[in-house]
């Protein structure tokens, strides 16, 4: 289809953000995790997760269910620091030549004079009447008198940054002769007790990343962060094609792969690392690599969990999810008031996501056999080709694998879950289609998801599948989880057009991933059927899918912080 998102940026912005994109994805690997096979049986796992206390930080972070030790080696690589989001309230020195003391009263020592128009951050714990605890942009603590200062605004950000590792491979600009070459503290801070230092024409910065008008950049002299305009920077090195700049993720095939995936995610996380981490992964049956990424604070206080691609045919839902996560992301890094509440949304609600839950499967759907190595696997996938096959004529034969919802095993992963499992319908074998499996969670990918859900105190929860423009949101719950369910599911209703389903619809199948979601972890949630017609969708349809579903995460995430602020 040729489809690319590209983000409302000047050419010079995209070019950058692009070239940082590149050198961090060359050197850098995904991180590891711990493999999410639980010790514990699969029935239990919510039931001891909500036995146990929460730790204070992250405030949605359950304690972990333990599970037997990944034999497989794996690689090691030090976490991204997290970013700190919690907002802050900036002050304004209204006197020049105010004095910062080391106590609240005049009568203590000046650490030093504050210019006037200086931005302070108000540190919270200490409420001298008359007096603001407060820190400069440059780190130094002390008190001001609250007479001499007003309230600026506040912002989900704090005054200090640390250089990230590597800096020094980071590409290169040099400064202009330009009427701005100063280095700020930061984008929002306009007041001139903003600018740290003023660069000289020639100057070299490394090139952190982009925001609106100005470039996140390290003084390659000093390893001072800071921010400039970007029309004072000129590139050095010219690594890429600058007019080519553009979107990470795109749909440039009839179908979007898992390898296309977890190259838009290594390029996401180069360009957008204090907002995008992958805090677990796990394996799949053909030990494909399944991760799950946060987007957002580590440190939020509410949690919202999204998978896709649960069937394998069913993957335009990665597509769907992947393109979410990058427009989030754009927003993120935006300048203004858009970005400003975007960033005020996902310091508050983290966003977890699976964006291929069942990898395998969507390699078999795409590729056939030639997706499974030899060995025990292919062998049973084209004996089962092979024993329906005859039952159901040529076309059956050509389609088999195209049409295939199952897990390597031969498993419907939407069916692994322990909800009414005993009462599912199921395949008598498995096959590409419809088997439940030989016991609830057999699956690695289904016992994932479920520990997922088990370790994290998720407020919603949202699975994609395709098709039917429906919202599935009732299983059996009652009381507020009823009302919560059907709520959410009539909010991403009123920015979809799709229509919520009966009850008696929800009814017609069990022991989905949503199924064991409302019942056995009692988290709200509703499953989003998108598109229309038989699976896989026809890629056609993806502009319209767009239209009406990509706004389904930050709806979702919304209602999740407004739902926290109504409860008492």
């Amino acid at each position: 289809m040729g489809k690319k998102r590209i983000q409302g940026r000047n050419t010079l912005l995209s070019a950058l953000t692009l070239a940082v994109a590149l050198t961090l994805a060359g050197a850098s690997h995904r991180p590891s995790g711990a493999d999410c096979a639980p010790a514990a049986p699969p029935a239990q796992l919510c039931a001891v997760a909500r036995s146990v206390s929460l730790p204070a930080e992250p405030r949605h972070v359950r304690t972990p269910v333990p599970h037997a030790p990944d034999p497989t080696p794996r690689p090691t690589q030090t976490p991204a620091p997290e970013p700190t989001l919690a907002p802050v309230a900036l002050w304004s020195v209204t006197v020049d030549r105010s004095a910062l003391r080391e106590g609240p009263a005049k009568k203590h020592r000046c650490l030093l004079l504050l210019e006037e128009d200086a931005l302070v951050e108000a540190l919270p714990g200490d409420e001298t009447p008359g007096w603001l605890h407060v820190r400069t942009a440059r780190g130094q603590e002390g008190y001001l008198d609250a007479a001499q200062a007003r309230f600026y605004r506040a912002q989900a950000f704090s005054l200090t940054e640390d250089a990230p590792a590597g800096w020094e491979r980071l590409p290169r600009c040099a400064v202009r002769d330009a009427y701005d070459t100063g280095l700020r503290y930061h984008t929002y801070l306009e007041p001139r007790g903003n600018i740290a230092t003023t660069l000289e024409p020639g100057e070299t910065v490394h090139l952190i990343g982009a925001t609106g008008q100005y470039c996140h950049v390290v003084r390659a002299a000093t390893g001072q962060t800071g921010y400039m305009l970007s029309a004072a920077l000129e590139p050095i090195d010219s690594i890429v094609d600058w007019e080519m700049a553009g979107g990470v993720v795109g749909f440039d095939t009839t179908a979007y792969t898992y390898e296309e995936m977890l190259e838009d995610i290594d390029a996401l996380a180069a360009r957008y690392p204090l907002w995008l981490t992958t805090p677990s992964r796990a394996r799949s049956a053909l030990g494909r690599d399944i991760p799950m990424l946060r987007l957002g604070a580590q440190s939020a206080r509410h949690a919202l969990f999204i998978n896709a691609s649960i069937h394998g045919r069913e993957f335009v839902t990665s597509m769907l999810l992947m393109e979410q996560l990058e427009s989030a992301l754009a927003g993120l890094a935006a300048f203004g008031p858009e970005g400003d509440a975007l960033r005020a949304l996902y310091s508050q609600v983290a966003v977890y996501m699976v964006p291929m839950a069942n990898p395998d499967g969507v390699s078999i759907s795409q590729f056939g056999p030639s997706s499974v190595p030899e060995g025990a696997y292919l062998d049973q996938i084209l004996a089962w080709r092979q024993r329906d096959c005859p039952r159901f004529g040529t076309q059956w034969y050509h389609d088999y694998f195209p049409l295939w919802k199952s897990n390597a095993a031969g498993v419907d992963l939407n069916r692994n879950f322990d909800a009414r499992w005993q009462r599912s319908a199921s395949a008598p074998e498995p096959g590409r289609y419809n088997y439940k499996g030989p016991a609830a969670l057999s699956e690695p990918e289904s016992q994932f998801l479920a520990r997922i859900l088990a370790q994290y105190e998720f407020h919603a929860h949202l699975s994609y599948h395709s098709s039917g423009r429906l919202l599935y949101w009732y299983f059996y719950q009652q009381d507020n989880l009823y009302r919560s369910s059907y709520e959410l599911a009539g909010v991403l209703r009123q920015v979809t057009g799709y229509r919520r389903a009966t009850i008696a619809e929800s009814k017609m199948s069990s022991a989905g991933f949503k199924d064991y979601a409302v019942m056995q972890c009692l988290i709200p949630g509703v499953t989003v059927e998108i598109g229309s017609g038989e699976t896989p969708l026809d890629p056609e349809q993806y502009p319209v899918i767009w239209e009406k579903c990509g706004g389904i995460m930050e709806t979702a995430a919304r209602w999740v912080l407004e739902q926290s602020a109504e409860q008492p």
